[in-house]
């Protein structure tokens, strides 16, 4: 059997070639919740980046539905980080994530200072 991170990575694979996309990055890692004493599985879409030719054709949305079929069938939250880096806006780049059950997180209460951006997570299904 397969570990979730090997998995993952072979999805990664498989949408890069099967969309044609530019560049995706996807992390799994886990973390310890002391509070309800669980570990957490999360997933983190690093990079999801859709070549301009092929943006507003419904690309992006069908990797991001593989993305959360995977997670969900993986029990694993999804997290990521807004940014406008390769040309979309804020507010068309959180209409996207919505569509998804993405939710905007507090980024006050996350001390980090690795990645930039409005933080979205996703419970899985």
């Amino acid at each position: 059997m397969k570990s979730i991170d090997n998995e993952l990575k072979d999805l990664q694979e498989t949408l890069k070639l099967k969309y044609k996309i530019k560049d995706i990055r996807l992390f799994y890692y886990t973390v310890n919740d002391e509070k309800s004493l669980t570990i957490r599985n999360i997933i983190m879409i690093n990079l999801l980046m859709i070549k301009k030719r092929h943006r507003n054709t419904g690309i992006g949305s069908s990797v991001m539905n593989e993305i959360c079929n995977f997670a969900d069938e993986n029990k694993c939250f999804l997290t990521l980080r807004t940014s406008t880096k390769f040309g979309s806006s804020i507010k068309r780049l959180v209409s996207f994530y919505d569509k998804f059950d993405f939710i905007e997180k507090d980024t006050n209460i996350i001390k980090d200072s690795i990645f930039k951006g409005r933080l979205f997570i996703r419970h899985y299904k």
